[in-house]
């Protein structure tokens, strides 16, 4: 992730919240049919998508708005959403809150380890207050509370 991506997680309705462990978030599985659902939307929506790995697919610019899907041997897996908070993210944050809808999830934040509404407003207003739109508004200053934090 980059300092100016806001990263969110696509949880079920009624799933376990996802807890931090020592390598990452442990998120609840969500299934092979709805992966291959989010990836058919995924590819009409923004294009064809490249990877990293065999079962992990990125629809989006790398230091951009993007959205990660990634399976397991069995294909069920994950959904990772990331923000960019340097641009224009109205029309991303409309596609975010159509594939939550569509899927039946919700959005978890790790930088808030929170939930925040599916709909465009509260994705963008959760941005407006996030770590990296500090960052896009004055990079040296956050970099520095950052450093004197540490």
């Amino acid at each position: 992730m980059a300092t100016w991506q806001l990263d969110l997680f696509l949880v079920r309705h009624g799933d376990t919240t996802p807890v931090l462990a020592g390598d990452g978030w442990n998120l609840p599985p969500l299934p092979k049919e709805l992966l291959d659902a989010t990836r058919d939307y995924l590819e009409y929506a923004i294009g064809k998508p490249w990877s990293f790995a065999e079962d992990w697919l990125i629809f989006g610019a790398d230091t951009g708005n993007r959205v990660d899907v990634s399976a397991d041997e069995s294909g069920s897996g994950e959904i990772h959403a990331r923000i960019d908070a340097r641009g224009n993210a109205e029309e991303f944050a409309v596609l975010l809150s159509d594939l939550a809808f569509k899927t039946g999830c919700r959005f978890f934040v790790p930088e808030s380890k929170a939930y925040v509404e599916a709909s465009p407003r509260a994705l963008l207003t959760l941005l407006q207050s996030s770590n990296a739109a500090a960052f896009c508004a004055a990079p040296r200053e956050y970099l520095s509370k950052v450093e004197n934090a540490g």
